[in-house]
């Protein structure tokens, strides 16, 4: 059972100078989260337990009431529900507020009458395989990043700081099909296929896909001008600080984040095999999220041209990556599971059908 419906807090105030009570008083400890009894119903606070309470609440201990007894310590105190804060019905925040509406729009807008037919509503439905190679074939990810979108919005506040901040910049800024939102999309589903499908988990990796390259723009420009293939060794040195320099800037904004969202952001460059950077970590010692972000990242950079300077198509690289073919700047140990993953988005083909539309 929840401890949390099976009692309410009071203050101390709530127990005037009534020294007998019908009712059971308990302690609340947060820092284990459990309620132990204090003073049983018919037992007298003496001033010296009343003064021991009085400590016990300012060192961060809560009164507690069994909730079965609610009734009686109303009666007997003489309050009302909405006297006792933890018993007041709850004023609806603003973020839930929001929340709610955005979840409403969603669902007018699934049940619109444009959509006339079973068929039709079967059409409506999201398939990343599909939509996945639509994408890479148009170039356009539009689809991918407002699926996404509609999703990350009405996550809800109350599950973490994450959560609420991958929600309110989802609302902002998840709508336009460039780069970074190709990231984010990408990533998105590409954890749900390895089957992360928590809120916490992708609100840290939706937060994580917006800010890990903020490094970027602390480079010199001849990390920015040239494929990563072509960098002297001096510049691929200066461009493996991007994500502790990340790190940084987001510490100067004091931007607070998950710790987890932080190791995304730091290990996003580590790989399975311990040849990434810039720790070197191998295998379950990396964050698993920081290798879903990092093949997303790789996958788009790479067949943009941005990694070897001759653009490339998704279904080719990805094809490469399960035969594990070694492309000059190409990247390929990200874990069995996200391999798998990949893997599945498409059809076995020979590298003459790389351009065949994928069911």
């Amino acid at each position: 059972m929840n401890n949390d419906k099976q009692y309410f807090f009071v203050d101390i105030a709530h127990l005037g100078d009534t020294q007998l009570f019908p009712f059971h008083i308990h302690i609340y400890n947060p820092a284990n989260g459990k309620y132990n009894p204090y003073l049983f119903a018919n037992s007298p606070l003496t001033s010296a337990k009343k003064e021991l309470l009085a400590e016990i609440v300012s060192r961060g201990g809560k009164i507690a009431i069994p909730m079965k007894q609610k009734r009686t310590f109303l009666v007997e105190q003489e309050v009302k529900e909405e006297d006792i804060p933890d018993l007041a019905p709850q004023k609806i925040h603003s973020l839930d507020q929001r929340r709610q509406e955005l979840i409403e729009s969603k669902k007018k807008t699934e049940n619109s009458p444009t959509i006339i037919s079973e068929e039709l509503k079967k059409e409506e439905k999201f398939h990343f395989k599909e939509q996945l190679a639509n994408a890479a074939a148009s170039n356009d990810f539009s689809s991918l990043i407002n699926f996404v979108r509609e999703e990350v919005v009405t996550f809800s506040p109350r599950i973490s700081m994450m959560t609420t901040m991958s929600s309110l910049i989802a609302e902002a800024v998840l709508f336009e099909d460039n780069f970074t939102n190709r990231t984010v999309a990408l990533s998105f589903l590409l954890a749900k296929g390895c089957g992360i499908t928590d809120p916490e988990s992708l609100g840290d990796l939706v937060c994580a896909a917006y800010f890990f390259h903020l490094g970027y723009t602390q480079l010199p420009h001849s990390c920015m001008n040239r494929p990563q293939i072509e960098y002297s060794d001096s510049t691929k040195k200066e461009w493996k600080k991007h994500p502790g320099l990340s790190l940084h800037l987001l510490r100067k904004a004091q931007i607070e984040l998950s710790q987890r969202t932080k190791n995304i952001i730091e290990q996003h460059h580590e790989r399975y095999d311990g040849q990434g950077f810039p720790q070197m970590k191998k295998g379950s010692h990396i964050e698993p999220l920081a290798l879903v972000l990092g093949a997303a990242s790789h996958i788009l950079e790479y067949t943009s041209g941005k990694v070897s300077g001759t653009a490339t198509t998704l279904p080719a690289f990805i094809l490469n990556l399960k035969n594990k073919t070694y492309l000059p700047g190409m990247e390929v140990e990200f874990g069995e599971l996200i391999e798998e993953s990949l893997a599945h988005l498409v059809d076995t083909m020979s590298s003459s059908d790389q351009n065949k539309k994928i069911a």
